[in-house]
């Protein structure tokens, strides 16, 4: 796996984290850091 694959999926599990962590309101703007696949 290299350091760009690495680093994409450290950034899926903190996308899926805050998804499980917060509500929609906050999930939301959440959007802009992890893209439109996690609205």
């Amino acid at each position: 796996m290299t350091k760009r694959q690495g680093f994409q999926r450290q950034i899926s599990r903190f996308c899926l984290n805050l998804e499980a962590e917060f509500d929609r309101d906050f999930h939301q703007s959440s959007t802009l850091l992890c893209g439109d696949e996690w609205a």
